[in-house]
Parts: structure tokens; C-alpha cells; sequence
């Protein structure tokens, strides 16, 4: 009986999930001319289910992607239209850009992904030389709990090191991947096996709502290694591209021969403003201190830029020897001795900088 009921829920289940439909769930705008301004795509969504769609959230990946979408209520057999619309503005080069789309269906939560792409450039000559000329990705991290946890599909960082394997399938017209499998202890070896197999399938999805074939990617045999992993955690997966793999970089880079499409991501991670008046530099330390927390936990293994800035600069160059002595300490008590402090610059406004 308990197994019939769980037939029932499952079909159920896959029932309410297909009933938003799309004609198509990616757009190419191919090359387009930054001078040209912005471009849109409409994407028709489709209820043929027996009950109301209710859109509750749409959200772009960036801040250059933006939407529109007038209605919220989808009745049964009616089509909505999603507008999605570009900026190409000091954005050259090519760049695939999601808009997540969550909504209701009988009082059940689900949500859809539609992406644009294309490639930006910035004179009518540059579509001829517009190419790859060098490619750098940050490998995909995580630290699941157990062989059961799944948390990885809803990370912003997987669908960013997706678009990054688009650029070396642009390249080649197909990727090679690997994985290794890191964990304490032998009898770990291979209880991760199905979320490894889940999170290819993972890849391969966000590859296909790109407009990437699955064939396109060719995955090595998995590699084990016994080395450290926190103790909260039960092993490491690294999925990356041994041709491309970089830690030296935000998610991905991408250089072209077009001087004009050199694309290069760079990130403030954190940044921490105060008065010399009102100045608590212990409590400066103790958000400094998760923030680094926080970036080992997510396996972000790029150079941290912090900016501190204060009201005086002329304050700032009397303590900056002050405030390093601190901050290395303060490292150095909760992370262990380290040469990880790079540099420390003074900042014309007002702003005191160090590199991690």
C-alpha cells in the first residue's frame, strides 16, 4: 500500500511540474553591435494545466539582464509573454545570462530558467577576428555532508562555472571535464558516486537550457584521493577542466583578439566603511574574521580585496602599521600563521585597502 501511495505522489508530482510549457526556454542573439543599444527576446509561457499559475518571484542573474512581465496570474490554457531584455554597454565579448522565474501550481512551488546569449562587439570589423584567444575557469567546489546532499544545484557558482565551459566548447566545439573526489578516509571511496552522477546531470541540464548538446562534453573517469576535508564534512568534489582550470580567477575569464572584447572579472568581496569618531576596529576584526570564514567554506580560492575606509586619511597614515599588526594577528589566532597578507595601500579617498 505504502509503495502504491508513493507512485501516486510521484506521478502527481510530475503531473503539476510539466505544466508550464515554453516554445523555447533560450534565446541567441548571435553578434550584436554594442553601439546598437539594448536587445529583447520574448519568451511564451504556456499553462495547459487544469489549475491557475501564479508567478511569485523573477530574478536575472545580473544586473545588465533586466525583465518585464505584466501579468502574474496564468490561467489555464492561457500564454503570458516574458520579456528579457539585454544591455550590451562596455560589455563586449560573448556572455549568457539567466532569468529564474518561480511560481505556484496547486499550491505547490516550482520554478523555471530561461537564458539569452550572444556576443557583443563594438565595431562592424571585429565579426570576422572576434575569437578565443585565451580562457581561464575556476574549478567547482563543494563539501557535501553526506552522500545524500544535493545542496549544490541551487549555488550561483555552478550555473557561473557552466557558462565558463560554454566559452571552451565555443572554442573547441566540445569540453573535457574532470572530477576529483577528496575525502579523510578509504571507505569513503565511492559513496559519492551518485551525487557525482548528479551532478553531472546537473551540468548537463544547465548546458542544454544554453543551447549546448549534452554529446558536447566528455567527462574522465573520477579521481579519489585521501587528503583534508573540515569536519563538518563528509568529502570535496571538484569538477573542473584540466585544459583551463585556474584558481587565479572570478568564476571565468575570457581574452579575445579583439582588444576591444578583453573581458576580465574582477570582485570587491567585502568592504567595511566607518567615522573615525565611531570607529570599533574590534568589531571590525570579529566581521572580518567571518567574512574570511565564510570564504573557506565556500571553497572561494581567489584573491580577497577588502577596502576599509575611514573619515581622515592623514588618521589612516599614522595607524596603517597599527591596524595590519591587528589584522595579521587576528588571522593568525583563528587561521594559523601565514605570509597572506599582501599588500596595504592608502587610497585618495580616504580609503584604506588590503589584499588577501
Amino acid at each position: 500500500m505504502r509503495i502504491f501511495l508513493s507512485y501516486i505522489a510521484l506521478f502527481s508530482v510530475w503531473l503539476t511540474w510539466a505544466q508550464l510549457d515554453s516554445r523555447s526556454i533560450s534565446h541567441d542573439f548571435g553578434d550584436i553591435l554594442e553601439k546598437n543599444g539594448q536587445v529583447e527576446h520574448d519568451f511564451e509561457i504556456l499553462n495547459w494545466g487544469i489549475d491557475t499559475i501564479e508567478i511569485v518571484d523573477i530574478e536575472s542573474s545580473c544586473g545588465c539582464t533586466s525583465f518585464f512581465m505584466g501579468d502574474k496570474i496564468i490561467p489555464p490554457n492561457q500564454v503570458k509573454v516574458l520579456k528579457v531584455f539585454y544591455d550590451p554597454t562596455n560589455r563586449p565579448g560573448r556572455f549568457h545570462k539567466t532569468v529564474r522565474l518561480r511560481y505556484q501550481y496547486m499550491n505547490f512551488p516550482y520554478e523555471a530558467m530561461y537564458t539569452v546569449r550572444g556576443n557583443v562587439v563594438r565595431d562592424q570589423n571585429d565579426l570576422e577576428k572576434n575569437t578565443i584567444t585565451d580562457l581561464k575557469i575556476q574549478p567547482f567546489d563543494v563539501l557535501p555532508v553526506s552522500e545524500y546532499d544535493t545542496s549544490f544545484a541551487f549555488l550561483p557558482r555552478l550555473e557561473e562555472f557552466i557558462n565558463g565551459i560554454t566559452y571552451e566548447i565555443d572554442l573547441h566545439g566540445f569540453a573535457v571535464l574532470a572530477v576529483d573526489h577528496i575525502s579523510y578516509t578509504i571507505s569513503n571511496k565511492g559513496k559519492m558516486d551518485e551525487l557525482i552522477k548528479r551532478l553531472k546531470k546537473r551540468i548537463a541540464t544547465g548546458l542544454r537550457e544554453r543551447g549546448y548538446e549534452e554529446f558536447r562534453v566528455t567527462w574522465r573517469p573520477t579521481e579519489f584521493d585521501l587528503n583534508f576535508v573540515p569536519d563538518w564534512a563528509m568529502s570535496r568534489i571538484s569538477v573542473y577542466s584540466p585544459k583551463y582550470t585556474s584558481k587565479e580567477v572570478y568564476f571565468y575569464e575570457v581574452h579575445r583578439e579583439t582588444k576591444a572584447s578583453n573581458k576580465d572579472y574582477k570582485h570587491l568581496f567585502w568592504s567595511y566603511k566607518a567615522n573615525v569618531d565611531t570607529l570599533n576596529f574590534k568589531m571590525f576584526l570579529n566581521e572580518l574574521i567571518q567574512v574570511l570564514e565564510l570564504k573557506l567554506m565556500v571553497m572561494d580560492s581567489r584573491s580577497l580585496t577588502i577596502e576599509f575606509e575611514l573619515q581622515n586619511a592623514q588618521f589612516l597614515v599614522k595607524n596603517t602599521t597599527k591596524f595590519k599588526d591587528n589584522i595579521l594577528r587576528s588571522i593568525e589566532k583563528n587561521f594559523g600563521k601565514n605570509n597572506a597578507l599582501n599588500s596595504i595601500e592608502i587610497h585618495y579617498k580616504n580609503q584604506f585597502r588590503f589584499n588577501i
